[in-house]
């Protein structure tokens, strides 16, 4: 299995070729980001601890893209951006879009499958969706 770094890398090539220099970079910058070490077992979460004394962005290195979940979604958009980079509503926008197309890509690469594909699509449907709209109108206050 391809770990998340080679699929990111390889998206990011994709990316490339279809997108002008600005929207690229705006790309680059979520994907950059992308990550959430909460869900890795006793086992994996030992091995990234070791190996994050080493090389800080190993979890990419690390792990397939099967730790890439609804879970992972909401932890990345609700508190990640919110709290450790303190990002904008413009660049929240630009992560949404840009996950967005990260997950059709990989279904269309055969990085996942619809079951997976369907998993990331909750995160932006429904209740999380309003949610998400609630954590950002919150965060524009805070920003104020």
């Amino acid at each position: 299995m391809s770990n998340i770094d080679s699929i990111l890398t390889k998206f990011l090539e994709a990316q490339k070729e279809r997108l002008k220099e600005r929207t690229y970079l705006d790309c680059d910058s979520v994907i950059d980001i992308n990550y959430s070490y909460q869900y890795l077992d006793e086992q994996e979460m030992a091995e990234w601890k070791r190996q994050y004394t080493i090389d800080e962005e190993c979890y990419t290195k690390l792990f397939g893209i099967d730790k890439i979940s609804s879970s992972t979604y909401r932890d990345f958009f609700e508190y990640f951006l919110i709290r450790k980079v303190a990002s904008g509503e413009s660049f929240m926008k630009t992560a949404v879009r840009v996950m967005k197309k990260f997950k059709n890509w990989m279904l269309k690469n055969d990085y996942i499958d619809r079951s997976q594909h369907s998993d990331l699509i909750d995160y932006f449907g429904g209740k999380k969706q309003r949610h998400f709209r609630m954590r950002k109108k919150l965060l524009t206050l805070f920003m104020r």
